[in-house]
C-alpha cells in the first residue's frame, strides 16, 4: 500500500460560501461530510472538486489533457544553463538513493528563487472562479456568496512548513469574492492570490516523486547532452517540471484528478441513452462575457456522464491496484457483473449479468441498488487511478442497511489500494461501520482472526469526519470535525438523536394509550 498519511495535511478554510458560514477541514484519504439536509455538504464537496480541476490543470486553459498540471505550464524565464544542469544532475543522483525515511527533499535556494514566482499562478487566476461557476451550473459569482450581512466569500488553502506552524512559515492560496453596491448596481470582484514566504524552504514531497517524473528528468538530461543549442528551451522545461513537483507538494492532493459521482446516479444512468455526447460535453459551457447563458447541466453532472459515454469494455485496463475493488464490488454486493456493449455508432449500452445467467439484462431493468452502484464499478474499473479522488454523494442511496455497511468496507478497500475517497452522507449505518474500521486498526493484524474484512482497517489519521450544523446567528452552517468516541463507539453526528426521538414518541403514545384504557 502507498504511504498515504501526511501529518501536515492541506487545510481548507471557507467562509460565507453558499449556505456555509464557516468551515475548517483538511483533506484525508477518506473524508466524510455528515449533517442535516441543506447544510452545504454537497456545496463544499463540489467546491473541492473545482479546486482539483484548477490545480490539476483541467480548468486553466482550452483543450488541455485532464492530467496536465497547472504548475507544469507556469512560466519559468530565469533559470540559467548552469542552474539547470546542476539541478538535473543533483536530481538524477538523489532519486535512486531516496531512503524510506526521507519524506521530502529541500530545493537549493538559488533554484528555489527561480521557480518561486511561478508558484503564484497569477496567469491562471481567472480560471478558478470561472470553473467554480461551471461546476455548480451558475452564471454569476454573486450567487456563491452566502446570503447574510457580509458580502464576501473566502476560500483559503494553507499548509505549514515542516516543523513550524507560525504564520510566517505558511504557504497560502486564497480566493476572495467581494460584492459592492454603487448606485444600486452590484459589482462583483474576485481576487486570487498566493502567499509563499521567502523564509520558507521549498520542498518536494516523497509522494510527488512519481515514475513519470523520474522518466522526465532522465529524458531532459539526455536532451541536454545531445543538444546544448536548445538549452534555453530545456531550462524552461526543466524549471516547469520542478515547479510542478514543488507545487504538487504544496497543494497535494489537489493536483490529482478528481471524479464526482452526484446524487441521483440511478436516474442519470437510465437516461444516458437519451443524451447525445456532443450535448453533454457542451452543456456546462458558460459565456462569461454576457453571463446570460444558463447551462443545461451543471459541470459535475456533465463531467460524470462524459467518461461513461466514452467507455469501451474491450480495450479497458484495470486501474485500481490489487485487490481489484471493482471486482469485489461486483462479487460481494451486486452478485453479478456490469457489462458494456459498444455499438459501431452511438452511446455505450450498460447491462447487468447476474451470476449464473447466460444473457445480461438492460441496466434499467435491474434493481435500483445495481443501477446505483454500476457507475462506481465502472469508474473504479476504467477511470480512477491510485492517488485520484472519488467523490460520492449519498453512498447509502437505494441500499439496504446491510449493504450500506458492506459498501463502506469496499470503499475502505479502495482507500487501501491508494484511491482517495470523499463522501457526503445522512446514514448512521455508514458512520458506525466506518468507526468499526478505524477501531479495528488498533488491533494487531495477528489478532484479527474472526473479524470480517480485517484487511481494510483504516487508521484515525486516514479518516476525517466533519459535521455540518445549522446556526441561527449568523444564519447558516458551521462545519467542525467530530472525533471517534473510543468509549461509546461511533461518531457523534446527531443522527442517533432521531432514533431516540422516535422511540420516546413511541413510549409516550404507549403511556397515553395505557392511561386512556385505565380511564385516567
Amino acid at each position: 500500500m502507498q504511504d498515504m498519511v501526511d501529518n501536515n495535511n492541506l487545510k481548507l478554510h471557507v467562509t460565507n460560501f453558499g449556505p456555509i458560514v464557516d468551515a475548517d477541514i483538511d483533506l484525508r484519504p477518506l473524508t466524510v461530510f455528515v449533517g442535516p439536509s441543506n447544510t452545504g455538504k454537497s456545496y463544499l464537496a463540489i467546491l473541492i472538486y473545482a479546486l482539483h480541476r484548477f490545480f490539476s490543470g483541467v480548468a486553466t486553459g482550452p483543450n488541455l489533457g485532464f492530467r496536465e498540471s497547472t504548475f507544469r505550464r507556469s512560466s519559468i524565464d530565469d533559470m540559467t544553463i548552469e542552474d539547470a544542469n546542476n539541478m538535473i544532475n543533483w536530481m538524477i543522483e538523489w532519486l535512486p538513493t531516496l531512503n524510506h525515511d526521507e519524506s521530502y527533499l529541500t530545493v537549493p535556494p538559488p533554484i528555489a528563487n527561480v521557480i518561486r514566482p511561478a508558484l503564484a499562478l497569477q496567469q491562471f487566476a481567472p480560471a478558478l472562479p470561472n470553473d467554480i461557476l461551471r461546476c455548480f451550473g451558475m452564471t454569476g459569482l454573486g450567487r456563491i456568496i452566502r446570503h447574510g450581512n457580509t458580502p464576501q466569500t473566502a476560500v483559503v488553502l494553507t499548509k505549514h512548513a515542516p516543523t513550524n506552524t507560525s504564520a510566517a512559515n505558511t504557504f497560502k492560496y486564497a480566493l476572495v469574492v467581494n460584492i459592492a453596491a454603487i448606485d444600486d448596481i452590484e459589482l462583483v470582484n474576485a481576487d486570487f492570490h498566493a502567499e509563499i514566504p521567502e523564509s520558507v524552504s521549498l520542498r518536494i514531497e516523497r509522494n510527488a516523486i512519481v515514475p513519470h517524473l523520474r522518466a522526465d528528468i532522465s529524458h531532459l538530461s539526455s536532451l541536454y547532452t545531445l543538444s546544448r543549442s536548445r538549452s534555453g528551451l530545456l531550462n524552461q522545461e526543466f524549471g516547469s517540471l520542478l515547479a510542478d513537483m514543488v507545487g504538487s507538494s504544496i497543494v497535494a492532493p489537489l493536483t490529482r484528478a478528481a471524479y464526482y459521482l452526484p446524487a441521483g446516479r440511478t436516474s442519470l444512468m437510465h437516461q444516458l441513452r437519451m443524451m447525445i455526447s456532443s450535448v453533454v460535453s457542451s452543456a456546462s459551457h458558460i459565456t462569461f462575457e454576457t453571463q446570460q447563458v444558463r447551462p443545461g447541466l451543471s459541470g459535475v453532472i456533465s463531467d460524470f456522464l462524459q467518461p461513461l459515454i466514452n467507455l469501451d469494455d474491450v480495450s479497458h485496463d484495470l486501474r485500481v491496484s490489487d485487490p481489484d475493488v471493482s471486482k469485489r464490488l461486483e462479487g460481494e454486493m451486486l452478485g453479478g457483473a456490469i457489462r458494456i456493449d459498444v455499438p459501431d455508432v452511438g452511446i455505450p449500452v450498460f447491462t447487468y449479468q447476474p451470476k449464473g445467467w447466460k444473457e445480461p439484462m438492460p441496466l434499467m431493468n435491474s434493481s435500483s441498488m445495481v443501477s446505483e452502484l454500476a457507475p462506481v464499478v465502472l469508474y473504479l474499473r476504467h477511470v480512477v487511478q491510485p492517488g485520484d479522488v472519488l467523490i460520492i454523494e449519498e453512498p447509502e442511496a437505494h441500499l439496504h442497511p446491510g449493504m450500506q455497511v458492506e459498501f463502506i468496507r469496499q470503499l475502505a478497500a479502495a482507500v487501501r489500494s491508494g484511491v482517495r475517497v470523499m463522501l457526503t452522507t445522512h446514514s448512521e449505518w455508514v458512520l458506525e461501520e466506518l468507526a468499526n474500521l478505524v477501531r479495528l486498526s488498533d488491533l494487531p493484524e495477528s489478532q484479527r482472526e474472526g473479524v470480517g474484512d480485517w484487511d481494510v482497517a483504516l487508521t484515525p489519521e486516514e479518516v476525517g469526519v466533519w459535521l455540518f450544523e445549522h446556526k441561527k446567528r449568523p444564519r447558516g452552517s458551521v462545519v467542525k470535525e467530530i472525533q471517534l468516541d473510543q468509549d461509546i463507539g461511533g461518531f457523534a453526528s446527531g443522527y442517533d438523536d432521531v432514533a431516540i426521538g422516535t422511540y420516546n414518541k413511541w413510549a409516550r403514545i404507549g403511556n397515553l394509550i395505557s392511561g386512556a384504557r385505565n380511564g385516567s
